[in-house]
């Protein structure tokens, strides 16, 4: 198949920056045109150590944390220098931000939490530490919470979904895409918290109500069915949620893309990886069936050998509870 004949496809591009691989994204713009314009915006971006934001007056704080991720980001995503060393280099650089002196002996997370507390005092919040194997910062203005009740296979779920706005950073997938993608939320112990601006339109849509509201509370209900269990074996089983309830294949088909069985710190792109893999196994008896075509009669297929690998690892987990949840 050659991609150039077939027109740039915005879902192979995403696909591969949700990977993490910006440099193969960008090899892939330049097959087309038209977009030379955005691979010039890549060139200026990450040419640059020191570059001009256009929302660094929010603070000094601010300014300096955004530049230091910027490095972090340049080193890993541009460079590809080792992840232990850009992460050192970003830790030093958090610290001399945060008045602590090189020698300090503080935790990685606990340098967060002090950041958090800094940056909460300027009038903003902050949430620190890695995004599926990265590190990248969520700070934002403005918190709304709402009440809601979500069905799930396994039971439902009364919730607090906490609308976030007035981002100034969104992590690595945002910064990495120009905002074209990135997560739209989390859970906690506090609740859901959802990226408002980029549900705006779709609140009644399988986007929000599915992809969103049934997604993270089945992350809310296995923390606090299993408390310790590992990020893919989380994503693995919010994923499959949303492939039973979506009522069409675009969510599969966006699995499909994302998916890369080399780094399982990749939570979201291992855990689609093996959900691919098994469902290839049951409905073609292949290993793994990566041309999207022969999937596109199979949504049936799909949503009911979904629910029985979810309910497959809801037994297995269910048999080592109490100790580490590490099964994919």
């Amino acid at each position: 198949m050659n991609p150039e004949k077939n027109g740039f496809d915005q879902k192979i591009f995403k696909g591969l920056l949700i990977r993490g691989k910006l440099i193969e994204g960008i090899d892939y713009l330049k097959k087309y045109p038209e977009k030379n314009e955005i691979v010039e915006k890549y060139n200026s971006l990450f040419r640059e150590v020191d570059p001009v934001y256009g929302f660094i007056k929010a603070s000094e704080l601010i300014s300096n944390l955004l530049k230091s991720f910027h490095d972090y980001y340049r080193r890993v995503f541009w460079i590809h220098d080792d992840l232990t060393d850009a992460e050192k280099i970003l830790y030093s650089s958090l610290r001399e931000i945060a008045g602590l002196s090189q020698e300090s002996k503080i935790e990685n997370d606990k340098l967060d939490d002090l950041i958090g507390d800094q940056v909460r005092k300027e009038g903003f919040e902050y949430l620190g530490g890695m995004t599926s194997g990265y590190y990248g910062p969520y700070i934002w203005k403005e918190t709304k919470p709402i009440q809601y009740e979500v069905e799930l296979p396994e039971g439902r779920q009364s919730l607090t979904v906490n609308m976030m706005d007035g981002f100034v950073s969104r992590s690595w997938l945002d910064y990495i895409s120009f905002g074209e993608t990135g997560t739209g939320g989390w859970a906690n112990e506090g609740g859901l918290y959802c990226v408002e601006r980029l549900y705006k339109d779709d609140f009644l849509k399988p986007q929000f109500q599915i992809s969103f509201l049934k997604h993270e509370s089945q992350h809310k209900a296995d923390f606090e069915r299993y408390g310790d269990i590992q990020s893919k074996d989380l994503e693995y089983r919010a994923k499959l949620v949303e492939l039973i309830y979506y009522p069409d294949l675009s969510i599969f088909e966006g699995l499909l893309r994302e998916a890369d069985g080399e780094n399982k710190e990749n939570a979201h792109c291992y855990a689609s990886y093996v959900i691919i893999r098994e469902l290839s196994r049951k409905i073609f008896e292949e290993d793994y069936v990566e041309e999207f075509q022969l999937w596109k009669d199979k949504l049936p297929m799909i949503q009911s050998c979904a629910r029985e690998l979810l309910d497959s690892h809801t037994k297995s987990a269910d048999q080592v509870m109490g100790s580490s949840i590490d099964l994919i």
